[in-house]
């Protein structure tokens, strides 16, 4: 649970800024396409979860209960709600803006970077269980099956101190970078190592163990996952997109391949340096943690797409 999960001055800290609410059973908190300003944070009751499926028919896709935080991707950016919340019995608890939010967590001190840490970690989980979910949808497109590998596919690829082409002129505009000043994108690679990899590499393998966090520089990488029947593409991430963020935070085995759809270059983090950096009470930990909230949102909302494509009115019933 996202309360529990935090520490005392963390929890002071959000509840500081936060309004009290209460729903009958029954009532909406919010639905799909409304424009998101908040987050919910319950105490008491349960609250449903559901996404529309093709043809209007709504799919659920979670219970929530006390302590858990709800409609989080608002807290990160603007746009619209991906869901539809209702409350399932007598709800208590406790509604955060946006701005609010962002006015606490640009403090410093340890409380604020441990809310930002703990929304890091309720969004990782959040994506964690709509990626399965999506996963036991049947697709016509799926591939065949891979068998996963047993050791770590870049074990004996070299790491390089510098890159083999000057990258200074375009990490600026990545959108893992947004808002780095140069000093602080600077002090983020220096704790990275490079890799140039070829077409075809697999930089990933499920059930193999987290110990690095990469990201795209040049090139492309395509995520695969396990499902019933084979394994499905899930995205082709470019310049600038995360890997291996969500079993990093989890401290949970990697979930499914990588490979580089082209070749390419990647900044490699090994998981202590990232840790160090994200846990930080400094600007650029501030800026990682953003950025990691950043890439989250946008993976959740893939997957809850993929649901909503896959969730056929058969499926949902």
């Amino acid at each position: 649970m996202f309360l529990d999960g935090l520490t005392t001055e963390a929890r002071e800290l959000l509840l500081s800024a936060a309004e009290p609410v209460s729903f009958v059973r029954g009532a909406t908190l919010y639905r799909h396409g409304e424009a998101a300003d908040g987050a919910y944070v319950l105490r008491d009751g349960v609250a449903k979860a559901s996404i529309i499926a093709p043809g209007g028919d709504s799919f659920e896709v979670g219970f929530y209960s006390a302590g858990d935080l709800l409609g989080e991707i608002a807290l990160v950016s603007s746009g619209t709600r991906s869901a539809t919340v209702t409350a399932e019995t007598l709800l208590d608890g406790w509604h955060v803006s946006r701005d609010d939010f962002r006015a606490l967590v640009a403090q410093r001190g340890v409380a604020a970077v441990a809310l930002q840490h703990g929304l890091a970690l309720s969004l990782a989980r959040r994506l964690a269980g709509v990626a399965s979910r999506a996963a036991r949808l049947a697709s016509g497109s799926d591939l065949p099956a891979r068998t996963p590998l047993n050791s770590d596919p870049l074990r004996d690829v070299p790491r390089l101190r510098r890159p083999p082409f000057d990258v200074s002129g375009f990490l600026p505009k990545l959108p893992f970078f947004e808002g780095f000043s140069a000093t602080e994108i600077d002090h983020a690679v220096s704790a990275g190592r490079y890799l140039d990899l070829p077409r075809g590499g697999v930089l990933v393998s499920p059930g193999l163990a987290s110990d690095s966090v990469l990201l795209v520089l040049r090139g492309a990488a395509e995520i695969l996952r396990p499902v019933t029947e084979g394994c499905r593409r899930v995205a082709v991430l470019g310049p600038g997109q995360p890997l291996g963020v969500t079993s990093h935070l989890l401290a949970s085995p990697h979930a499914g391949w990588v490979l580089a759809r082209e070749a390419s270059l990647l900044l490699e983090w090994p998981s202590a340096s990232f840790q160090e950096i994200l846990v930080s009470d400094s600007a650029l930990g501030n800026r990682m943690r953003r950025a990691t909230h950043r890439y989250l949102a946008a993976a959740i909302g893939r997957a809850n797409r993929e649901i909503a494509r896959l969730a056929l009115p058969t499926t949902a019933a």
